[in-house]
């Protein structure tokens, strides 16, 4: 492997090392279908399970929870669902006093009666920053717990939303870039940049941006580009938001300007255009967004932005 392929190779490496790990976090939605899945993993075919309500800070999003992963294990069609709507008249006959969250004990006391073999129910919080949705799947005859597990759920639109809080629109970004691109004769040149961009709603933004590229093999020649400028403005298109939040998620990007070419003692302008995809992942008022671009006269270009959302 050439000298130029291990340089682009390793950065590109290097990338995914910083960003693989800031997408671990599914939205509540995928979230609940790993649920399900795990689930039904530990029932048999056509068991009965019941599905009770899961303690959360509003009503609604523990209406969600239950209704959400009823409607996904029913899908599934290995099991057969109750709900509770199915125990109200179970719960009055025992006189219950029930207020969302149940107790291992009552629970199975309801499920014996419906003639389930399983019940799931849990609890949604937020700790450190983050939510953590709790899933128990109770065995009723032995009372023993076939699943108990953890799982984290990203912060979006709509938990904030189920959660009764306001949903932040953030309009503006802020980011510093680190790239490689082929701003030069041979091999690769590392470059810096700055952008800005402005929401126009959800799926459609605008911006500005700045890279400045550095030819390090071509510094001491009379006949390569030692620095290259791009004065770039953008429109970009959000195409896939998995986490539901506004400007964020995969997209693709038309890029416009001109470069400035310092050669020597002389400067060259020639037009600069191309397309930029990428995915922007939001961490509140903060983001990361790896990307490639393609275009002419850098012809490529890879990096990785770091910035703020306001």
């Amino acid at each position: 492997m050439s000298i130029k392929k291990k340089s682009f190779t390793g950065f590109m490496l290097f990338l995914l090392a910083i960003a693989l790990p800031c997408f671990s976090e599914n939205g509540i939605d995928e979230t609940l279908v790993d649920v399900s899945s795990d689930i039904c993993s530990v029932c048999s075919q056509n068991e009965i399970i019941a599905v009770l309500d899961f303690n959360a800070e509003t009503v609604d999003m523990s209406n969600y929870l239950s209704n959400s992963l009823a409607s996904n294990l029913s899908q599934n069609g290995k099991v057969r669902v109750v709900t509770r709507q199915h125990m109200d008249k179970i719960e009055k006959e025992l006189d219950f006093q029930m207020s969302g969250y149940v107790s291992d004990s009552t629970a199975l006391s309801i499920c014996e009666r419906l003639g389930a073999k399983a019940i799931i129910f849990g609890q949604f919080e937020e700790l450190e920053n983050q939510y953590t949705l709790q899933v128990k799947v109770l065995d009723v005859e032995t009372a023993a717990y076939n699943l108990f597990k953890f799982y984290k759920i990203a912060r979006s639109p709509k938990t904030e939303q189920l959660l009764g809080r306001a949903a932040t629109y953030r309009k503006s970004a802020f980011g510093i870039i680190a790239e490689t691109n082929k701003n030069c004769i041979e091999m690769i040149a590392p470059a810096g940049g700055i952008s800005f961009d402005y929401s126009l709603s959800r799926k459609f933004s605008i911006g500005v941006k700045a890279f400045l590229s550095y030819d390090i093999n071509g510094k001491n020649s009379d006949d390569n580009t030692a620095v290259t400028f791009e004065p770039l403005g953008s429109f970009r298109v959000y195409t896939t938001s998995p986490i539901g939040d506004s400007s964020s998620g995969m997209f693709i990007e038309g890029l416009f300007g001109g470069a400035v070419l310092f050669i020597n003692d002389e400067t060259k302008t020639v037009p600069s255009a191309g397309i930029s995809l990428g995915i922007r992942q939001p961490f509140g008022a903060t983001f990361i967004e790896p990307y490639l671009r393609v275009g002419y006269p850098y012809l490529f270009g890879a990096g990785l932005q770091f910035g703020l959302r306001f």
